[in-house]
């Protein structure tokens, strides 16, 4: 378990709840580049990350615990979610893997697929755009990897045209708006 597996599930208690946002996170317990604050619908919901290395040191820690803080309150007002019928077509899942220069948060991706989603009529079948890993070579001081996980599902099944199309939709607005280019 990571820091990406405890963010996903706290956007997955978030789901239906509103507009969730992340940030960088200055929290001091935290690691300084594996914690980002949450933010419901433009108010801080609270903090999730890695314990700060110093503290996984002076407690003689295997590993850095990955912790959350999250104000249940602003959970508490959801409304009632409307009923929906759980869709019997089969889940399509693709990996895809940006290089990208390492000044690019990801944030900036997120917030450019979330602009995708939203906007872009051939990426409706996208249900989920999920990071599952960041990496930086060593001796590669200018580009990360950022690899996401998208999961595709419609009303109808999906034909190999269709999700390439709509991953390629969603590359596309990616690439316009960070400079990432597509890991082959």
């Amino acid at each position: 378990m990571d820091f990406f597996d405890v963010k996903g599930d706290v956007q997955a208690l978030c789901a239906g709840a509103g507009e969730l946002d992340w940030s960088p996170s200055s929290h001091p317990a935290l690691h300084p580049g594996r914690s980002a604050e949450a933010h419901l619908n433009g108010h801080v919901l609270g903090v999730v990350g890695e314990l700060h290395p110093l503290w996984v040191q002076r407690y003689n820690l295997q590993q850095a615990p990955v912790v959350f803080e999250l104000d249940a309150a602003m959970l508490q007002v959801q409304a009632m979610p409307a009923f929906q019928p759980i869709n019997r077509m089969p889940m399509v899942q693709r990996d895809l893997a940006f290089q990208v220069s390492v000044a690019i948060r990801y944030a900036d991706m997120e917030a450019a697929m979330r602009s995708a989603l939203k906007n872009e009529p051939l990426c409706g079948i996208i249900r989920s755009a999920q990071i599952f890993d960041i990496f930086q070579p060593q001796g590669e001081a200018e580009l990360k990897s950022i690899a996401f996980r998208l999961r595709l599902q419609d009303v109808q099944t999906l034909t190999d045209a269709r999700v390439d199309a709509a991953c390629n939709a969603l590359i596309d607005v990616v690439t316009r708006a960070t400079g990432a280019q597509l890991r082959h």
